[in-house]
């Protein structure tokens, strides 16, 4: 990006994440909270491919 506006820019890390191993989100559900919210968010799961 910074080539298309002609800058020379080099931005410092700061405040890094510190990666660590998440659990799976998909972990958090049970199958029925799985269904309302795949009932909730059906357009959007199917709009954008998503599945849980």
């Amino acid at each position: 990006m910074t080539e298309k506006l002609g800058v020379e820019l080099s931005l410092p890390h700061s405040n890094r994440s510190r990666r660590r191993e998440q659990p799976d989100y998909r972990s958090f559900y049970d199958e029925e909270l799985a269904e309302a919210v795949g009932r909730r968010y059906q357009e959007d799961c199917a709009a954008f491919g998503y599945s849980f």
